[in-house]
């Protein structure tokens, strides 16, 4: 019979204190990840169609054709006939996440092929709040069916899933323990602050190989909340070496924008390019400036074919006949953007619905790297066909259409996107950019994911083929 659909509730009960066999049911979100139908990790059901997992097991390995997803299951090597199996649809990494050992952004969404019905054995853990708190010393779960014992060779795998309780300890003490003696491959105060730690000082019990992806749960006023995901250790279960887990509430609004459907590694870019200086206020001979011609923008207008783009223009008014335009074939919202005038996150994606070619009208800002600084009283440039004076009202809104760009070395590279400001060029209100170099991995991350390719500099100019725009998401949520 199918149970409720009310979050972190199983209908079994019943739980066994440390590193022991977890009663059939007692876990009913644990997912068991195989890859070429080899157990390597575990994960979550969070959703009817979504898991979340670590991003370290799909590292350098995304193809989701290798994956199948086991739901309901607690024996996994004598499986019950009312076990569900999933193939993957989809595999999505944290952009933050780089391989080594004690990364940042160690968390992945895998997306079903089907959805998954709930049942008695299949059933989704909740998702805390990003404000949500953990405190020290609460007890909290991890299962998995990963080593019971930590060995170079012929590592004892259980067939049972397994089930422990821990202590969670403040990232600062596990800093303390983890810089007592140092470890190759771990810098100084590896702990960052999207991560959790748990475990016992003393050691012997925790998560080990193959536990890797799965959740740490906490029961909170009778239902049970995923604070973690098993991340990584320095051994297994070892004296003053706690497990580490990626923290869930961290990630709050990167996981609810995957589950709305929105890319979670969403990233901005405009493309912009100036081949000569322009004066205050005065008309220029720029090489490409960007015109969106919306045919209506209400709150939340991310319908594509409201939109069309106008490549290579320099009078609105009469438009030369070697402009381009093209359609829009896709738009992503920055996820941390919320609709207020001074949010965060006020960038957003356009995919064209076709590439394009450079031209001499048309080609592509050089894009900082993240660790670009732009110093106090650099002379800037901002370009676009926005109003020229507001005489005290609101300043129409293609006024914020204007990239904020900088001359570095004889290139030209965007430092910022106009974002929101009082009025228009008032006396004491400056107007305020987000910051390209902030989300610099953002807009590297959004390219190879969706070029499939490693390959560029970020030095180099971006978009090769002109196939992705970077605008602001004021316009499409106003």
């Amino acid at each position: 019979s199918s149970s409720s659909t009310v979050c972190g509730q199983p209908v079994i009960s019943g739980r066994i204190v440390g590193g022991d066999d977890a009663t059939n049911g007692a876990w009913p979100w644990q997912v068991a990840v195989l890859r070429s139908y080899y157990f390597i990790c575990g994960g979550s059901l969070i959703d009817k169609e979504w898991v979340l997992s670590a991003a370290h097991c799909f590292y350098n390995a995304t193809n989701p054709d290798e994956y199948l997803l086991i739901f309901g299951a607690n024996q996994l090597l004598n499986l019950s006939p009312d076990v569900v199996v999933r193939r993957v649809k989809r595999i999505i990494l944290h952009y933050d996440y780089n391989g080594p050992v004690a990364s940042s952004g160690d968390i992945a969404l895998l997306q079903l092929s089907f959805p998954v019905d709930f049942t008695n054995n299949i059933h989704p853990i909740c998702l805390p709040e990003s404000s949500a708190e953990f405190y020290v010393n609460t007890n909290c779960w991890v299962t998995g069916w990963g080593n019971t014992q930590f060995k170079e060779r012929d590592t004892a795998k259980p067939k049972t899933l397994q089930e422990v309780k821990l202590p969670l300890i403040t990232w600062e003490i596990c800093n303390i323990y983890y810089n007592m003696v140092p470890i190759q491959g771990l810098t100084w105060n590896p702990m960052k602050a999207d991560m959790l730690c748990a475990g016992y000082q003393i050691g012997g019990k925790g998560p080990c190989q193959g536990d890797s992806g799965g959740p740490l749960v906490c029961n909170v006023q009778g239902s049970w909340f995923q604070a973690g995901i098993v991340s990584w250790s320095v051994g297994c279960a070892q004296r003053n070496y706690p497990s580490v887990y990626a923290s869930v509430p961290y990630y709050a609004k990167w996981i609810s924008a995957g589950l709305e459907g929105r890319d979670p590694n969403s990233a901005a870019l405009v493309v912009s390019y100036l081949n000569s200086t322009v004066s205050r206020g005065k008309t220029s001979n720029l090489a490409l400036q960007v015109l969106v011609v919306y045919f209506s923008y209400i709150h939340s207008a991310t319908n594509p074919d409201d939109y069309f783009l106008v490549f290579g223009a320099y009078q609105l008014s009469n438009l030369s006949t070697d402009k381009v335009v093209r359609d829009v074939n896709r738009i992503i919202l920055h996820y941390d953007y919320i609709g207020t005038y001074d949010s965060s996150g006020d960038i957003a994606l356009l995919q064209l619905s076709s590439p394009m070619e450079f031209t001499n009208n048309i080609l592509p800002i050089c894009l900082p790297e993240s660790s670009a600084e732009f110093y106090a009283n650099t002379n800037c440039w901002v370009t676009g066909w926005g109003n020229t004076q507001t005489d005290g009202e609101k300043c129409s809104l293609p006024c914020l259409l204007r990239p904020l760009v900088c001359k570095v070395q004889g290139s030209w590279f965007q430092a910022g996107i106009v974002s929101w400001g009082r009025g228009c060029a008032l006396h004491n209100y400056p107007g305020v950019y987000t910051s390209v170099p902030y989300y610099t991995k953002w807009i590297s991350a959004t390219l190879e994911g969706s070029n499939n390719s490693n390959s560029g500099s970020q030095n180099a100019p971006l978009l090769a083929n002109l196939e992705f725009l970077l605008l602001l998401a004021l316009l499409l949520t106003l």
